[in-house]
């Protein structure tokens, strides 16, 4: 008897496959029978799609199976003992006209006891031809209920993102604000995250594992529950993809692409859909629990687990040349960190020809003094307890330079058509050569750099892009790694930075540009600028609550007289303090004189100094508690901010406000208060009870933190 479709099933979620394309079309929750995939448009491709050179091939519809029926997909099953294995096979593909000698074989795995499906694919070039990238699988195209207005995404882009109404929101253009800073010219993004079309007629939001993409999962969830799409493996140099139509045409498509740039066969594994109850915090303990060896953190140097803030100089010599700091000066910014209320000062445009500019020319810049002078300005820090890092970038190579030729040429990233990689930052008569991770002479000239600046008193060092800029496929036979083996190579340059010791033997402080799970347990730090997304979305919760371990560090700005950024992110300054503050993330405080300074704005720096102080009391006292978001909060006034943070009966209470208003906030019911810390004193906050109901009432107080202990009269959890 001829079927349209199969459908396989456990107690908790169903699947239908197009017997004839092997397509999913149906993914239903059985718990309330929601099929989640409500659209599926006839011009996009479904299950995978592999890219040629000008042709893009996926799963055969009809017409094409009559005319070569052949192209028909194979279906066959086969029960387990914990679950059902599914293969759908395709021994050739075509693009309607042309039949091509590609294999792809697919596997979902639907075990009987858990919401998920994994799905593996193997695809096998016996034609040899030219593969750009393989995307695979491919959901098209989902929301959750009746509608979609009221489904949330979150996506991992630089620690995260959160769209509420996905579907709207990616079609909405958003806002272009242009800034100038000295050679510098920036575009500003604000209130949207899409809104073109591609060729496709999708509004598409993507970015590359690991570069910007902090993780490789995301979720969709509304109030009844979700669906979490997560890669578990892997895979080389893979992009995640969430895409809509937009409300013309409503609905999620979500996709990983594998780069693949070659004739060989290859796989995409262990990709997992799972459908669940709860928010995205569900999605982020599915995760979580796939990456264990991600999860834990560094052994941080004693003196940075308590540290709260850094002084950035990039001051010294910009790429313009300007100098406004030189090495003698540095006892005096030393001196103006604890102004700043900061222990540890970062220095950039140290070097020959200064920041973007001379890279990787990582020696003290003539102009800027001796190297003695450097050593002096150092042991002053020393003396005054002030830790010093010192700016490298990792990525690029300036091509003026004549001597570097024959270097620059060996070791930069040669791209699939023979080329070297080139990337342009500010002054457009520079040009910059992508230098590849997994170049071992690269990587030696990173660390040499490392080992000269601690040789000369540095703590610690700030790596520039490694975990922001994306990573990038290296076809150079003669750096024997695979080309898609970027990641892996800058984890050797992290694991070999971790063995080099300061002066005085300590472990060095490491912070990176971006938030990476492959590369976090390997560094201190790292630099997630919220700034940039501020207005469309910035939620770095989601990777501080999947990697509580992790440390993350964020940029803050002041309100008045900013020149480095614009008007837009300087009216923000109080929530990027108070944002930086909630969810523990290190103060990335910018001292440049004229262009971003605190000192030019005393109310905002005196706001700064007092938040500071309560978080070296939290980092102090209660810096091991685990980051748990709002979990445990029942209740709060609207305009209270809070975040909660656990260590086995104790938890704590993080919560900021605008300070003119008496907060009420509901939260750990049958816990009591021990102590507390405000900016304001101690007649903040009130314990009371009203009906049985346990809460807390915090009076006029723009920031603190209140510890709580569950009850002794009762077995509950706090």
């Amino acid at each position: 008897m001829y079927n349209s479709r199969k459908r396989y099933a456990n107690d908790s979620i169903s699947v239908a496959i197009d017997t004839t394309s092997g397509e999913i079309l149906e993914l239903v929750n059985k718990a309330n029978g929601d099929n989640l995939i409500k659209n599926t448009p006839f011009n996009l491709p479904n299950m995978f799609a592999v890219t040629l050179d000008k042709v893009r091939l996926s799963v055969p519809n009809l017409l094409m199976v009559r005319k070569e029926p052949a192209l028909k997909a194979q279906i066959a099953d086969t029960k387990k003992e914990n679950g059902t294995e599914i293969k759908i096979i395709y021994d050739k593909l075509s693009d309607g006209t042309t039949v091509y000698d590609i294999k792809v074989e697919v596997t979902l795995w639907m075990p009987d006891d858990k919401a998920e499906i994994r799905l593996d694919a193997q695809v096998v070039n016996n034609g040899g031809y030219a593969i750009k990238s393989f995307c695979f699988p491919i959901l098209n195209s989902i929301y959750l209920g009746e509608s979609y207005k009221d489904d949330t995404l979150v996506y991992p882009y630089n620690s995260g993102m959160k769209f509420v109404n996905p579907v709207e929101f990616f079609a909405k253009k958003p806002k272009s604000i242009f800034w100038r800073w000295q050679e510098y010219r920036y575009c500003y993004h604000i209130d949207g995250c899409c809104g073109v079309k591609n060729a496709d007629g999708l509004y598409s939001y993507s970015a590359l594992y690991s570069g910007a993409l902090s993780m490789a999962w995301l979720d969709l969830y509304d109030e009844d529950g979700g669906i979490y799409f997560g890669m578990h493996e892997r895979n080389g140099i893979c992009r995640l993809k969430a895409e809509t139509p937009g409300p013309d045409s409503p609905g999620m498509i979500f996709s990983f692409e594998k780069i693949v740039e070659g004739k060989q066969n290859f796989g995409m594994n262990n990709i997992v859909v799972a459908l669940h109850k709860g928010d995205w915090h569900d999605g982020a303990d599915i995760y979580r629990a796939a990456h264990a060896s991600y999860a834990a953190g560094r052994a941080e140097p004693e003196w940075f687990e308590k540290s709260v803030s850094l002084a950035a100089h990039y001051d010294f010599k910009y790429q313009n040349g300007g100098i406004v700091h030189r090495f003698k000066d540095i006892p005096k910014i030393v001196d103006q960190a604890a102004e700043l209320n900061a222990n540890h000062i970062l220095i950039s445009g140290w070097h020959t020809d200064g920041f973007d500019n001379g890279f990787p020319e990582y020696v003290a810049d003539k102009d800027l003094g001796t190297e003695e002078e450097l050593a002096t300005g150092l042991k002053y820090a020393a003396e005054k307890n002030v830790k010093v890092s010192f700016y490298i970038n990792t990525r690029i190579a300036n091509r003026k330079y004549a001597h570097l030729a024959d270097f620059i040429k060996d070791n930069a990233v040669i791209k699939a058509d023979g080329t070297p990689e080139i990337e342009g930052y500010g002054d457009k008569s520079l040009s910059f050569a992508t230098m590849c991770a997994g170049s071992e002479a690269w990587r030696n000239r990173i660390l040499d750099a490392i080992r000269y600046v601690v040789g000369h008193g540095a703590t610690g060092v700030y790596l520039d892009q490694l975990a922001m800029a994306a990573p990038r496929a290296c076809h150079n036979p003669d750096h024997n790694h695979p080309y898609d083996g970027w990641c892996d190579g800058y984890r050797k340059l992290l694991e070999e930075a971790n063995q080099i010791k300061t002066n005085a033997g300590e472990p060095i402080s490491i912070i990176i540009e971006g938030c990476s799970d492959m590369y976090g347990s390997l560094v201190n730090g790292s630099l997630v600028s919220t700034f940039i997304s501020l207005h469309s979305g910035a939620f770095p919760e989601l990777y501080s609550y999947t990697f509580p371990q992790h440390r993350l560090v964020d940029m803050v700005y002041p309100k008045r007289n900013l020149a480095m950024r614009p008007v837009h992110v300087a009216q923000r300054s109080t929530d990027m303090i108070n944002k930086a503050f909630l969810t523990n993330m290190t103060f990335w405080i910018y001292d440049l004189e004229e262009d971003n300074s605190f000192f030019l704005d005393p109310e905002q720096l005196d706001y700064l100094r007092k938040v500071i102080e309560i978080k070296k009391i939290w980092r102090e006292k209660f810096g091991d508690f685990v980051f748990g978001d709002e979990t445990g909060i029942v209740e709060k006034s609207e305009e209270l901010s809070a975040k909660t943070y656990f260590k086995g009966d104790y938890g704590l209470l993080a919560y900021t406000s605008d300070g003119k208003t008496v907060c009420d906030i509901q939260s750990f019911i049958d816990a009591d208060i021990v102590e507390y810390y405000t900016i304001e004193g101690n007649d903040c906050i009130n314990e009371a009870l009203d009906l049985d109901r346990r809460y807390i009432r915090i009076s006029y107080s723009r920031c603190g933190i209140i510890l709580l202990k569950k009850s002794a009269d009762n077995g509950k959890d706090a």
